[in-house]
């Protein structure tokens, strides 16, 4: 994957599951070989947001770096009941009744638990873009951070149409967000499934204006009838999160960098860095599939 640092151009590499042998007695050879060929100084920028505790203890030993909030998977419900009568028995044949009560349990729970429902915020107002426009959106919202996706147009396109191959994740929807004088401060990408999860891929915005952003898209997501969304823990968006009700955080899997450039690793150091969503396994089918 192509990325910047500040004007220059780096080779990504995406970095997936890691998986042994437990029975081979070589299994520990071929780690040790892989370590050998991941060594940062042969790396312009590799790394990983899935990374086991031992995968990252790999890392660190060889000079990698671990971003810590972006090893975080934040995540806001909105219909509790529902949410856990789908992951305890969206697979039992009477599925369909326990979801009916869950959803009549949920209007009660909503009227008598503060904060599970999402209003939106006065002024501002969302509509639908098409694809390229958030591409565009997103290069010149992400241009203040020194390492960003370049977001070429043919790569991104690419990562558009292998998400939308994975019929786990659901619909993509892709909205702007504007203020009351009509000018641009946001935009976002999200996948709906069909049991009412939402992953967030990415959410771009003016540098004041996180806080009207995340609260327009739970807005929205709410009145989508979604059950919880989820989405990759960014540094830029800590404040908005945490002023956010019913918001909790969840181990993903260490998210880890490899590069020989002391300005990349002193970048990352200082969180100054915008990736996730497509340009991470979010979308990948042996990663959801595993997990």
């Amino acid at each position: 994957m192509t990325l910047r640092f500040g004007e220059d151009i780096l080779s990504g590499r995406l970095l997936c599951c890691l998986m042994k042998n437990p029975k081979s007695l070589e299994a520990n050879a071929a780690i040790y070989r892989l370590c050998l060929a991941l060594h940062p100084r042969s790396q312009d920028f590799s790394f990983t947001d899935t990374a086991a505790p031992r995968s990252v203890d790999i890392f660190r030993s060889g000079g990698g770096e671990m971003l810590p909030f972006q090893t975080m998977n934040w995540r806001r419900v909105f219909r509790p009941l529902a949410f856990v009568a789908g992951q305890r028995f969206g697979t039992y044949v009477f599925a369909p009744v326990f979801n009916l009560i869950a959803n009549f349990g949920d209007v009660f729970v909503r009227k008598v638990v503060s904060g599970l429902r999402a209003l939106p915020v006065p002024g501002f107002r969302t509509a639908d873009i098409e694809v390229e426009s958030f591409r565009q959106i997103a290069l010149q919202m992400t241009s203040r951070h020194a390492i960003r996706p370049d977001w070429n147009s043919d790569e991104f396109a690419w990562l558009v149409s292998s998400a939308l191959s994975n019929p786990l994740l659901g619909e993509m929807r892709v909205r702007s967000v504007s203020n009351q004088a009509g000018k641009l401060i946001g935009a976002y990408l999200y996948f709906l499934s069909d049991r009412h999860i939402a992953r967030v891929f990415h959410v771009v915005h003016e540098e004041e204006h996180g806080c009207e952003v995340m609260k327009a898209l739970f807005a929205e997501l709410d009145g989508a009838g979604a059950y919880l969304a989820t989405g990759m823990a960014q540094a830029d968006l800590l404040v908005p999160l945490s002023q956010e009700p019913r918001l909790s955080y969840r181990f993903r899997g260490g998210f880890c960098v490899l590069s020989k450039h002391a300005k990349v690793i002193d970048a990352l150091r200082r969180n100054d860095v915008y990736l996730g969503g497509f340009y991470s396994e979010s979308w990948n089918r042996p990663a959801m599939d595993f997990n």
